[in-house]
């Protein structure tokens, strides 16, 4: 949901809230004057309650909804990721997966890499160059250490 929409449905509730507190409020007032000041028969409050319910059900319908919003969305981001990462895994083979099922924790150097996946660092190095000229993943040199990302997560997390 976009950031006009969002505060519309943040307006809308708010509003929603402040009808129900002034129906509630109303009703309360009337209930408390006593019998000689009020010429109103006892089904008098009835026609507050219509006010008050909805009111309040758009409130807390709305209030949900701007709360759970942000969830919603970073859940669906991380399904479109795994499943970005299974669709790049099917196509490269063992080695190269378990470099990237390694990355998926998280970034590491290339000697995490190795501890992680059992492989040489020769071949650690190879595999991330070969990775990184199919834009799987990304490095960067700190020092004498290479730290390796996978492009699928950080470019959906930035």
């Amino acid at each position: 949901m976009g950031f006009y929409a969002r505060n519309l449905l943040l307006g809308l509730s708010l509003f929603a809230g402040f009808v129900f507190v002034t129906s509630f409020l109303a009703l309360l007032l009337q209930s408390s004057l006593p019998p000689e000041l009020c010429s109103c028969s006892p089904w008098a409050w009835l026609p507050y309650l219509i006010p008050i319910l909805s009111s309040l059900g758009i409130f807390v319908g709305g209030m949900v909804f701007y709360l759970t919003d942000t969830w919603v969305k970073q859940r669906k981001c991380r399904i479109e990721r795994r499943l970005a990462v299974d669709k790049i895994l099917s196509c490269l083979p063992e080695n190269e997966r378990s470099v990237i099922r390694a990355l998926q924790t998280g970034p590491m150097s290339q000697a995490q890499l190795g501890r992680a996946t059992g492989l040489g660092k020769v071949r650690v190095h190879r595999i991330v160059k070969r990775l990184e000229d199919k834009g799987v993943v990304r490095t960067e040199t700190a020092g004498r250490t290479k730290k390796v990302f996978l492009t699928v997560l950080s470019e959906k997390e930035e």
